[in-house]
């Protein structure tokens, strides 16, 4: 199973729950900030959302007359504001190392940002296994096989997603109800792919790597579930997701778990986190995803 997406991730939306208020100058009287939210979608209707903030601690002021327009082949698809600040076109489609940009103007600002999409990735099959890990003990190992293209330098994120029925029991332990739950799974391994990455350290529910131990010669990918097997609880299926990323997603990746990470600590600063778009609390950044679903 594999799904082709092209995407804008939010960045003012993701840390506004997770650093301190700080105030942006845009006049004399009440600072106004833009935010960017956006999804283009290869395979389903691009959304772009436009809004602004006074802090990143106070509530988006959501902006209904913006323009809003996406460029590729030099051709524009203006989006048709929706609400809540949602502008959508169900005319773009994305292509795989085509540049895209998107261009908003909003009364006397305006701002733009272009970036080449990433190559086209195929997962070709994932087995799971069985594996001892550590204080762990026994638990579920996943061997991943996918292609890309050996030509250009690669940047992934991956992360799976378990399916899996919770039961109920009563008191002589017998099985009385259940329900189907789904989680974003911690994952860990010890592959020379991400070990060489040391942001790896600061999450535990993705990996981020790129394809320097790769290099278009090898394809396989091992990792494990850093979560302990319960039982009261039955896998249904896992969702394994890989997404390649352009260049300036995958720094943004790294540097929000880093920061997320060292803001609980209070003998630590918080890294940087900066988004890519002048004067905009946001993050450009174009992948494309590929999944596998390993059913049981």
């Amino acid at each position: 199973m594999r799904i082709w997406v092209y995407i804008v991730l939010f960045f003012g939306g993701t840390l506004g729950s997770c650093v301190k208020e700080v105030r942006v100058t845009d006049s004399g009287e009440k600072p106004n900030a833009y935010f960017l939210n956006a999804f283009l979608c290869a395979d389903s209707q691009a959304r772009v959302q436009i809004g602004r903030v006074s802090g990143i601690t106070e509530a988006y002021d959501f902006v209904a007359d913006a323009s809003v327009v996406l460029v590729s082949k030099g051709q524009r698809f203006p989006m048709a504001h929706l609400r809540d600040g949602w502008y959508a076109s169900s005319l773009f489609m994305a292509v795989p190392n085509d540049s895209i940009r998107v261009e908003v103007v909003h009364g006397l600002k305006g701002f733009t940002r272009e970036l080449r999409s990433p190559t086209r990735l195929q997962i070709q099959g994932v087995q799971t296994f069985p594996v001892v890990v550590g204080f762990l003990g026994r638990t579920t190992g996943f061997r991943l096989r996918f292609r890309d293209s050996a030509y250009t330098d690669n940047f992934y994120r991956l992360y799976v997603e378990e399916r899996y029925w919770l039961y109920e029991r009563d008191g002589s332990g017998a099985r009385i109800d259940s329900v189907l739950r789904v989680r974003k799974l911690p994952i860990s391994g010890n592959d020379l792919a991400f070990l060489r990455n040391p942001y790896n350290v600061y999450a535990s529910r993705e990996l981020l790597f790129n394809d320097v131990t790769f290099n278009g010669l090898r394809y396989s990918f091992e990792f494990y579930r850093a979560l302990g097997v319960s039982e009261l609880e039955r896998t249904e299926s896992y969702r394994v997701v890989v997404e390649n990323l352009h260049p300036e997603l995958y720094r943004y990746y790294n540097d929000r778990n880093a920061h997320l990470w060292q803001q609980g600590s209070i003998t630590q600063t918080p890294t940087k986190v900066e988004g890519n778009i002048a004067n905009v609390y946001g993050i450009f950044g174009l992948y494309q995803v590929a999944e596998f679903v390993v059913r049981f």
